[in-house]
C-alpha cells in the first residue's frame, strides 16, 4: 500500500510538472505565438507539384487544384495546440517557352479549422494566401527536381488575440512518374515572421522607414521551418493522397504531422 509519503512526493512531482508547462507558454514569445497558430507550421500545401501538364506552347493554360488536410502535433506540447482541418483552394498557370522550357505560378488561399473540443468554443482557426512559381523542370528532364518559392501570408489564433504573420516556403519535389501514377517526395524548408504589425513611427529622416503617415510594418524575429514529405498520385483521376511531418523551430514547439488529399478537375 503507498505511503503518504509517497503519495505527496507523487503529487509535488504533478504540479512542479504542471507549474513548468504554465511558464514555458507563460514566456512564449508574440513572434512564436504568431506563427504557431498558423498554418505555415499546421501543414503544407501538398503536393507541390501541379498534376497537370501544359501541352500548347502558343498560350497559357490554367486548372484549380482543391485540397483538404487534417494537421496535428505529434505529441503534446507545452501550448495545448490544436489539430485542425485545412480547406485549400489554388489557381494554376502554366507556360510553355521554347528557349526556358515549362514553369508554373500559382495562387491560393487555405482555412484551417480547429477540430476535437476546440471546435465548440472557436471553430475558425487560421486562413493563409499564397503566391507561387515553380520550375517543372521534371517535365523536360525527370532527373531534375521541380524547385519553387512560396510568399506566404496568414492570420492565426482567431478567438484568442489574433496575429499576422508572413512567410516564405521553398518547396523541392523529386517526381517520379509513371504511366497512371506519380511518386512524389517532397522537402520544403522555410523561414516565417510572426506577430506581423502596424505601429507608429518618429519620422527621423529618409532612411527610417516611417510612411506619410507615421506608421511602418514591424515583425518579430525570424524562424525557421522545416517539412517533408511524400505524394502519390493517379493521374487518370487527378487525385493525390499525401503525407508528412514538419516543425517549426522556436521554443517549446514540437514536429506536426500532416496527411490529406488533393484533386484537380
Amino acid at each position: 500500500m503507498m505511503s503518504m509519503m509517497s503519495i505527496r512526493r507523487a503529487g509535488a512531482a504533478v504540479c512542479l510538472a504542471l507549474s513548468a508547462r504554465a511558464a514555458e507558454a507563460q514566456w512564449r514569445s508574440p513572434t512564436d505565438r504568431s506563427l504557431g497558430a498558423s498554418l505555415l507550421a499546421a501543414a503544407l500545401p501538398g503536393p507541390s507539384t501541379p498534376v497537370w501538364t501544359a501541352e500548347d506552347s502558343a498560350r497559357v493554360t490554367s486548372a484549380v487544384r482543391f485540397d483538404v488536410h487534417y494537421g496535428a502535433p505529434l505529441t503534446r506540447d507545452a501550448f495545448g495546440t490544436s489539430p485542425m482541418m485545412v480547406i485549400g483552394i489554388r489557381d494554376e498557370h502554366q507556360q510553355r517557352d521554347s528557349t526556358t522550357g515549362l514553369a508554373g505560378v500559382m495562387i491560393g488561399a487555405r482555412l484551417g479549422v480547429r477540430t476535437g473540443d476546440a471546435v465548440q468554443r472557436r471553430p475558425l482557426g487560421a486562413v493563409e494566401t499564397y503566391l507561387g512559381f515553380r520550375t517543372l523542370a521534371y517535365v523536360d528532364n525527370p532527373a531534375h527536381p521541380d524547385v519553387g518559392a512560396d510568399l506566404v501570408l496568414g492570420w492565426g489564433g482567431f478567438g484568442d488575440n489574433t496575429r499576422a504573420s508572413f512567410g516564405l516556403r521553398f518547396p523541392v519535389e523529386m517526381v517520379f512518374e509513371g504511366t497512371s501514377a506519380r511518386l512524389a517526395l517532397l522537402a520544403t524548408p522555410a523561414v516565417g515572421w510572426g506577430h506581423l504589425r502596424l505601429r507608429s513611427c518618429e519620422d527621423t529622416g529618409p532612411d527610417d522607414n516611417c510612411g506619410d503617415l507615421g506608421l511602418q510594418v514591424a515583425a518579430g524575429q525570424p524562424r525557421y521551418l522545416i517539412g517533408g514529405g511524400a505524394s502519390l498520385t493517379l493521374m487518370p483521376a487527378r487525385l493525390s493522397v499525401s503525407a508528412g511531418v514538419q516543425r517549426l523551430f522556436a521554443p517549446g514547439e514540437r514536429s506536426r504531422g500532416w496527411a490529406g488529399l488533393g484533386w484537380t478537375p
